[in-house]
């Protein structure tokens, strides 16, 4: 019980530090974790990669990702990422021109059991066409429907948006009459995109296809 407890306060004391920015004080709590034998759990591995990752220190991060690699990752004890977690770790990779990287990692995450969401399909989606690779962003969507996820709005403005980017603005006429096969509203679409359909050849092609909402 009081070994629960001592859990419990430490990874409170850990997730206040992280909250006001200061990671190396959490770190320093996270040791005396171990000096005390109190085993870290899911909320410690988390919150310590919450921390460095909104702090944008990637490389201390990976450091963390090992420890829980050590700890067996999916232990008998349930330790694994959660999925708001690996929002973030993937975010920073994506933004940090590691999108490759970034999907590598979600792959062996949905291996050993992470429940996938759009919105995580959706930062690589984004990272891939930040890039310019827009076929890899294609298969990223393909990735997600095999998992049972629909792409979004959002989903399909970011590939838009790369098509309208580079010129290819037959591809992106493509991509907004598959919209109502996918489910997805063009007319929320639009409202949402922020503008990516003002060339006139694609808010044409938008208009005309605008079945929905």
């Amino acid at each position: 019980m009081g070994v629960a407890a001592d859990k419990v306060t430490f990874n409170t004391m850990i997730n206040g530090y992280c909250k006001v920015g200061d990671v190396d004080e959490a770190f320093r709590i996270r040791e005396k974790m171990k000096v005390r034998n109190v085993e870290a759990n899911v909320v410690t591995f988390n919150t310590l990669l919450n921390g460095l990752c909104r702090g944008k220190r990637m490389d201390e991060a990976k450091k963390v990702w090992d420890d829980m690699k050590a700890h067996g990752f999916v232990d008998k004890d349930g330790i694994r990422i959660n999925a708001y977690t690996c929002g973030i770790l993937l975010n920073e990779l994506c933004k940090g021109g590691k999108t490759n990287k970034a999907e590598e990692i979600l792959v062996k995450l949905l291996e050993t059991g992470l429940v996938p969401t759009e919105v995580i399909f959706n930062k690589i989606v984004d990272g891939h066409c930040e890039e310019g690779n827009i076929e890899t962003a294609l298969l990223t969507v393909e990735r997600m429907k095999s998992y049972g996820l629909k792409p979004s709005c959002v989903s399909v403005n970011l590939v838009i948006n790369q098509y309208c980017q580079s010129g290819n603005l037959v591809e992106a006429e493509k991509w907004i009459k598959l919209m109502p096969e996918m489910g997805v509203s063009p007319t929320y679409c639009m409202m949402a995109s922020g503008g990516i359909y003002n060339s006139t050849s694609v808010f044409n092609s938008s208009k005309k296809w605008k079945l929905t909402g």
